[in-house]
């Protein structure tokens, strides 16, 4: 089934969650870092992201016109 202008959602949901992945592999590699560099005791790392994705949830991909679902808020 094509959703979103020929995109499937299974497509659009495995390349978000890799990116994620990506994301989560190159954070342990900086967190590595500092722990081989002896800093891990007097170090702070701090990681924000500003939002999730709908993947699909409610017919959309994108948080327009509204983010406010349960699926981008909890």
């Amino acid at each position: 089934m094509k959703e979103n202008g020929g995109t499937s959602s299974a497509f659009l949901s495995s390349a978000y969650y890799g990116m994620a992945s990506r994301l989560d592999d190159q954070l342990g590699r900086i967190t590595r870092a500092v722990e081989q560099a002896g800093a891990a005791a007097r170090t702070v790392t701090l990681f924000f992201a500003d939002h999730g994705e709908y993947l699909g949830d409610h017919g959309v991909i994108e948080k327009w016109p509204s983010a406010m679902h349960d699926c981008i808020t909890r």
